[in-house]
């Protein structure tokens, strides 16, 4: 099992989010849960939270279909949308594999 996390300011116009580095095979997801922050943005003061944490289905997207999308691949903001320059992942993403071992006993 993969879990993808990270965190994304939360808006009704997120179209798609962009995952550039990923190594695992995600080609055939339509999308994955995300927790995110529903957030507001006032003109001088830059994105705030409202507090409101939610698992948002968000179409994911590799770079090379960013990179078809949006005339220049946001490296530091990855995402696809209407605003795409406005709505980003933050920081890090965290990606946690779980596998089952047998035992030497049960074999």
């Amino acid at each position: 099992m993969v879990v993808l996390e990270t965190t994304v300011p939360f808006d009704y116009n997120i179209r798609a989010i962009c995952l550039p580095h990923y190594s695992f095979d995600i080609k055939y997801a339509d999308w994955i849960s995300l927790t995110g922050w529903k957030t507001h943005t006032r003109k001088n003061q830059g994105p705030r939270s409202s507090g409101i944490l939610q698992n948002i289905p968000i179409i994911t997207l590799s770079e090379e279909e960013c990179e078809e999308i949006i005339p220049i691949f946001h490296r530091y903001y990855h995402t696809c949308g209407i605003r795409s320059t406005e709505y980003f992942y933050k920081h890090r993403t965290v990606i946690r594999l779980w596998t089952v071992q047998r035992s030497p006993l049960f074999q």
